[in-house]
């Protein structure tokens, strides 16, 4: 949880939101979406391991152990890391695709 809350920040709700109720949702916005799904999926991780620990040597979760959970934690692991990239690496302007090529080359500084 401490490297989640390292890698990707607050999410911004407001721009989760609005990403929900948006036409055409800007960049800021999908990637507001992309960290709250992305902290979903490590709470549900946190959870799980912290069932597995407490529920150690359970044989349903002997069962569950395997190749499969194993990829999962790897899938999640880079999951984060690839978000908390897009997050550090996103512009600050926004452009939200729509417009005419004139907006298009404003907002890019052309």
């Amino acid at each position: 949880m401490a490297a989640a809350a390292v890698v990707l920040g607050r999410p911004d709700l407001g721009q989760a939101r609005d990403f929900l109720v948006a036409s055409v949702p800007t960049v800021q916005e999908t990637v507001a979406a992309l960290e709250l799904l992305v902290w979903a999926l490590v709470a549900v991780s946190f959870v799980a391991g912290l069932v597995g620990v407490l529920a150690a040597g359970a044989p349903v979760l002997r069962a569950a152990r395997g190749r499969a959970w194993e990829v999962s934690v790897a899938a999640a692991g880079l999951l984060l890391l690839t978000a908390g990239l897009a997050h550090h690496a996103t512009p600050q302007n926004n452009f939200g695709g729509g417009g005419s090529v004139q907006e298009a080359q404003q907002a890019v500084g052309h």
